[in-house]
């Protein structure tokens, strides 16, 4: 039995992969990185001397952003669907563009992806954590969304893809709206099926005799364990700040600064410490160090990216392609995180101002 897939295709895979790839403007040994394999098994897809297997195909394909018949190079009608923003930093322009996905949606209905961005859209507009948060209609939003997306989860959990982030946005949703009951009920049904799927195949090619698929499957496992991992202590550092517990926060910033460090990007080369650099920021302010703060700040700013969890709710980020693009975004993102109240003692600081004014400047040169 051949463990790989195998399929006459109008675009080989390979192709399809390297021109998604080319078009998130990532080398092969980034993508490879986002997939837990070896840059060469990337460059072998491309080429065409192998195939990905066949239980990393759902996650390839997630991690492109395009559904699995694409992946295959398959042809699909096309929809005159409308997208918001990609730059996901002006709020009315994305309220707009939200009310024509509202008005195309019940004719895209065929295809989970349009259900889940129609939902994820709704979801950025009302977050008040979120770029493109619209307090005129986050209410609005919120309920029209939720009305949406509650009988489609059933649906959309069918979807190895898309279905736990659909069932997870409409958890938030819940949760924003106040309704505990609701959120923690799909919280319930959220185990971390990523990891642990990953290490079921990694058994099962253990109990084959395949070392190399075996390697594989357990190698895509540890970079969900860490990135895991990141976003819980980024989250409770996060929440030790707002209870005073600076000791805490710096205490979970501190150690995901080090895991990060350890591991030098080989897990997630998405997952840059920015967002716990802040956190162990805003602790050593609390705790009457400005000149530590001073430094987390400025190894935030050396080389700032969209960082975990916390950071994602700020951003549609959908198809974000292309330098610059890229750069907009991680400059509103270091903005806002300079501009946290819990970082006004360093306002007059002329580092601090240095900082400001080099995220400021981000993209421009």
């Amino acid at each position: 039995m051949n463990d790989n897939i195998s399929v006459n295709e109008k675009e080989s895979m390979g192709s399809v992969i390297r021109r998604l790839r080319m078009e998130r403007d990532w080398t092969q040994e980034e993508l490879a990185a986002r997939l837990g394999v070896s840059g060469q098994a990337v460059s072998k897809w491309e080429t065409g001397q192998s195939l990905p297997d066949i239980s990393q195909v759902p996650q390839l394909a997630r991690t492109l952003g395009v559904t699995t018949d694409e992946l295959f190079g398959m042809e699909e009608e096309k929809y005159d669907y409308p997208t918001i923003d990609f730059q996901g930093i002006d709020p009315e322009k994305a309220w707009e563009g939200w009310q024509e996905m509202g008005r195309k949606i019940r004719e895209c209905e065929g295809i989970d992806g349009f259900i889940w961005s129609y939902v994820y859209a709704g979801f950025k507009l009302c977050h008040p954590e979120s770029f493109l948060y619209h307090p005129d209609h986050a209410a609005e939003v919120r309920e029209e969304t939720l009305r949406y997306a509650e009988p489609k989860i059933k649906r959309m959990e069918k979807n190895y893809a898309l279905g736990h982030s659909f069932r997870c946005l409409v958890m938030e949703l819940y949760a924003l709206a106040g309704n505990e009951e609701k959120a923690r009920e799909l919280a319930a049904k959220s185990p971390p099926e990523f990891v642990s799927a990953a290490l079921d195949m990694g058994t099962i090619y253990h109990d084959l005799g395949r070392w190399d698929l075996e390697m594989s499957a357990l190698t895509t496992a540890g970079s969900g364990a860490v990135s895991l991992l990141l976003d819980i202590l980024a989250q409770s550092g996060e929440a030790a700040l707002k209870l005073g517990w600076a000791e805490e926060a710096l205490d979970a910033a501190e150690f995901g600064i080090a895991l990060i460090g350890l591991l030098k990007g080989a897990a997630n080369p998405d997952r840059d410490p920015g967002s716990l650099l802040q956190i162990a920021s805003r602790a050593a302010i609390q705790r009457g160090e400005k000149e530590q703060a001073l430094r987390f700040l400025a190894k935030l700013a050396e080389k700032p990216k969209l960082p975990g969890a916390i950071v994602r709710r700020a951003f549609y980020v959908g198809r974000v392609g292309g330098n610059r693009a890229n750069s907009a975004l991680e400059r509103a993102y270091l903005l806002r995180a300079l501009d946290h109240p819990d970082l006004a003692p360093l306002r007059d600081e002329p580092e601090f101002q240095a900082l400001y004014a080099r995220a400021e400047a981000l993209g421009e040169e």
